[in-house]
């Protein structure tokens, strides 16, 4: 894009996205600039320390250089809602609108991932420090954004999107309620270990107490439950563990499943 239109990736995109769609408190230009540093949050570890220096400048403008607030990003989404009921902005046309919420593989279509059979977008951010949730509804204008600035936000703005999604009654995005039960001993005890998705690091199971844990990537461990002894699920993500033996199995969100292995048992 650079190369085609002669211009820096930030200038491009001010002037063809963000100011067309009053996004007036959003910007790609990296590293911040040093007018915009006193309004900007300070990211911070999975510890709750702040990163020493502040945000961390990734090279990766499209995918990791935006700064934007919560309202400007909803306008983003409610450009995709306009396009989708067949509007014009300037920015969407209803033809790449459509483009956008078709999916290409699994749930993920065109910068989004399609959720409810199509009735729904979404899309995370997912930088040093910082996590963010934008969902939206394709009909009716439901949807919100969620900006954190700490490393375990993600499993906060999960937890704020399925209280939003009830307290308003969403058609989508709403709570799954499942019933728990308690597993025997033994297959407790074979549950406890290390394992390995494939592409994407690896989790720990262990027994505290009588009770499964959970912890993947240092994130603080947290209760795992459940369904059956082959099905296996936490309340913070709607991602669940399917058994398909004590050495295997799949990470499953949706549609989308990713196998698993044992690489280290207690």
């Amino acid at each position: 894009m650079i190369d085609r239109a002669g211009k820096p990736f930030d200038v491009l995109l001010q002037e063809s996205v963000l100011a067309p769609l009053g996004m007036h408190e959003s910007t790609f230009a990296q590293p911040l600039p040093a007018a915009l540093e006193a309004r900007a949050a300070r990211p911070h570890g999975r510890d709750g320390k702040p990163f020493p220096g502040g945000a961390f400048t990734h090279p990766e403008q499209a995918a990791a250089g935006l700064w934007t607030t919560p309202q400007d990003l909803a306008k983003f989404a409610i450009a995709i809602q306009k396009g989708a009921a067949g509007l014009d902005n300037g920015v969407l046309s209803p033809a790449m609108t459509r483009t956008m919420l078709t999916p290409v593989m699994n749930d993920y279509a065109l910068g989004l991932q399609i959720q409810d059979g199509g009735k729904g977008f979404g899309h995370g951010g997912s930088n040093m420090g910082f996590k963010a949730a934008m969902v939206g509804s394709v009909e009716g204008g439901d949807g919100a954004v969620i900006l954190t600035n700490g490393d375990n936000g993600g499993d906060l703005a999960a937890g704020l999107m399925r209280a939003i999604a009830h307290e308003y009654q969403w058609a989508g995005n709403q709570t799954r309620l499942r019933t728990a039960v308690d597993l025997a001993p033994a297959d407790k005890k074979a549950l406890v270990g290390k394992d390995e998705i494939q592409g994407l690091g690896g989790f720990e199971i262990a027994e505290r107490e009588g009770q499964l844990m959970i912890t993947n990537r240092g994130a603080p461990w947290e209760r795992l439950h459940a369904e059956s002894e082959k099905v296996l699920f936490r309340l913070s993500s709607p991602i669940e563990l399917r058994r398909l033996d004590n050495d295997s199995g799949q990470s499953v969100l949706g549609s989308s499943s990713v196998p698993y292995k044992r690489v280290e048992s207690r």
